[in-house]
C-alpha cells in the first residue's frame, strides 16, 4: 500500500534536510562566470558560521594582468569606500607580483612606499590605469601626486620594501590560492575577479546579517 504525502509536508521535510546540509558545510554562492568560484579555505564551525561584529577582507593581486587592472580600477576603490563607510570591515591589500617581471615587482614596492606617505589609494589608482608600467611611469605618478620623491626613492630601494613584497608572496603561497586577483572574506575565498556584488553579498552575510544585494 502506497503512502501519499501532501506537498506541504514534503516541502517541510526538504527544508529540514537543507538546514542539516548547511550546518555541516560552508555556504556556496554561485559565481557569475565559470572561471571564478567560491570555496571555503577553513573548516566550518559554528563560531564562523553566523554574523560577526567585524570581518577581515583580504585581496591578493598585482599590476601585470588585465583582470587585475580592471579589478583594481573598479572593485578595490568600491571596497575601500565600503570600509570607510561601514566601519565593520578591515580591508587588506597584498600585492603579489610576478617574479619574472621586474616592473611588476617595482610597482608593488612603489605602492607600499606611497602608503608610507599616506597616498596608497591615490597612487595605485594611477598605476592601475597605466599601460605597461615601467620605472618612468612610477616616477611620473610620484610627481603628479606631489610626493616627496627623495623619501619615496629611498623607500623604493630599501630592504624594507623588498621584505614587504617577499612577505606578501610567502603569505599568498602558503594559502595555495594560485589565482590573482582573489579575495578572502572572513573564511570564504572568492577565486578570481569577482564583481563587487558578489563580494558585498558575502560581507553582508558574514557581518551585517542583512539580505543579499539584489
Amino acid at each position: 500500500m502506497k503512502t501519499l504525502y501532501s506537498s506541504t509536508f514534503l516541502s517541510a521535510v526538504l527544508g529540514i534536510l537543507m538546514l542539516i546540509g548547511q550546518s555541516e558545510t560552508s555556504l556556496e554562492l554561485q559565481p557569475s562566470d565559470d572561471s571564478i568560484q567560491f570555496r571555503s579555505i577553513f573548516p566550518y564551525n559554528k563560531s564562523n558560521a553566523g554574523p560577526v561584529d567585524h570581518v577581515n577582507v583580504k585581496v591578493y593581486t598585482h599590476f601585470n594582468c588585465l583582470d587585475c587592472q580592471e579589478f583594481g580600477r573598479s572593485i578595490l576603490a568600491t571596497l575601500h569606500e565600503m570600509e570607510e563607510k561601514e566601519g565593520k570591515m578591515e580591508l587588506e591589500i597584498f600585492f603579489v607580483p610576478s617574479l619574472d617581471d621586474e616592473n611588476d615587482i617595482l610597482a608593488s614596492k612603489a605602492a607600499h612606499c606611497a602608503g608610507e606617505q599616506g597616498l596608497f589609494w591615490n597612487y595605485i589608482e594611477k598605476l592601475f590605469v597605466m599601460e605597461g608600467i615601467d620605472s618612468s611611469q612610477i616616477q611620473t605618478a610620484v610627481t603628479e601626486l606631489e610626493m616627496n620623491a627623495e623619501t619615496f626613492n629611498v623607500c623604493l630601494n630599501s630592504d624594507e620594501s623588498q621584505q614587504k613584497i617577499e612577505s606578501n608572496l610567502i603569505h599568498w603561497e602558503a594559502l595555495n590560492i594560485g589565482k590573482r586577483p582573489s579575495t578572502i572574506v572572513g573564511n570564504t575565498l572568492l577565486l578570481g575577479a569577482h564583481p563587487v556584488e558578489n563580494i558585498e553579498r558575502e560581507i553582508r552575510r558574514k557581518i551585517f546579517s542583512l539580505p543579499p544585494v539584489d
